[in-house]
């Protein structure tokens, strides 16, 4: 995989008991969990637009325009102007007003993201299966907040997906790997809420370097499923894959999984892909957002 790209971020830390709080520079994001905080992240090139704003005047520092934004639920951004001393919030991801600084996205409490950086394309990794090293084998819970590690086998979380994706659609980009790398980029993509279940969603298949099969339209609209919340439409089920995680809907139809263990002889249970000409077990598989 590609080496990841050093990210500045900012970091907010709430200490419910004291009632204080403390925003810190850092020289770049570590892995792992990150506890009761919240984050805010510089996003990189961020579309200029109109959007839901509310301005806030005479602030101080970016620690209390941080301070704001974590206050409010319908803030999912933040950019503060020192010069002018403007505390801008949006209830966009990456969608802010031309006032000259840099947009901050809230992520919330969990994992850190991993950054990389592919073809002069800036992604954030959503998931990885190759090792077979780590069990994705969890319940709900767990696949909403994340596991895994940027190195190893990795799982984002369907939290920090909806997070990403759902104020517009980003493209994603799928690395399967056989004897020769599978590439498959899509569209505007997106996970939808957690009433709806985070169902996945896209408009078009843009790339597949390996056939002309659009692989995700099996799982399109489809929400997600675990062993202890069963979202799909027949008597196919996370339990059948071995208890993993995974937007499957049917079967019969469903013609990827790569959230299944390559290292594993249930057929089932692998990373597997299904093409006309038959199935595929490949050793590998990541997906990326573009941010």
């Amino acid at each position: 995989p590609a080496a990841m790209t050093r990210l500045a971020c900012l970091v907010f830390v709430t200490a419910l008991t004291l009632g204080v709080s403390q925003c810190q520079s850092e020289d770049s994001c570590t892995n792992g969990t990150a506890g009761n905080r919240l984050r805010f992240e510089p996003v990189q090139s961020p579309r200029f637009c109109l959007s839901d704003n509310k301005s806030y005047f005479n602030i101080e520092s970016v620690g209390h325009c941080v301070m704001l934004c974590s206050r409010r639920v319908d803030c999912k951004s933040f950019s503060f102007s020192d010069r002018h001393r403007l505390c801008l919030l949006s209830n966009y991801t990456d969608c802010v007003l031309k006032n000259g600084s840099t947009l901050y996205r809230k992520i919330m409490p969990g994992r850190t993201l991993c950054q990389v950086s592919i073809d002069g394309r800036n992604y954030v990794l959503a998931q990885r299966r190759a090792s077979g090293s780590l069990s994705f084998a969890r319940n709900w819970t767990a696949y909403e907040t994340g596991f895994g590690n940027c190195s190893s086998d990795y799982w984002i979380g369907l939290s920090a997906l909806h997070s990403l994706t759902y104020s517009h659609g980003k493209n994603l980009r799928i690395e399967i790997s056989e004897t020769v790398k599978q590439v498959l980029i899509y569209s505007d993509f997106s996970i939808s809420s957690p009433t709806k279940r985070y169902a996945l969603n896209y408009t078009a298949m843009l790339l597949n370097n390996g056939s002309t099969v659009d692989l995700l339209a099996s799982v399109k609209g489809f929400p997600f499923s675990t062993y202890d919340r069963d979202s799909s439409n027949d008597a196919c089920s996370s339990s059948q894959l071995g208890n993993v995680g995974w937007w499957i809907g049917n079967c019969d139809t469903l013609l990827l999984f790569l959230n299944g263990d390559p290292t594993v002889s249930d057929i089932w249970e692998k990373l597997w892909i299904k093409l006309d000409s038959g199935w595929l077990y490949p050793t590998a598989a990541q997906m990326f957002i573009e941010v």
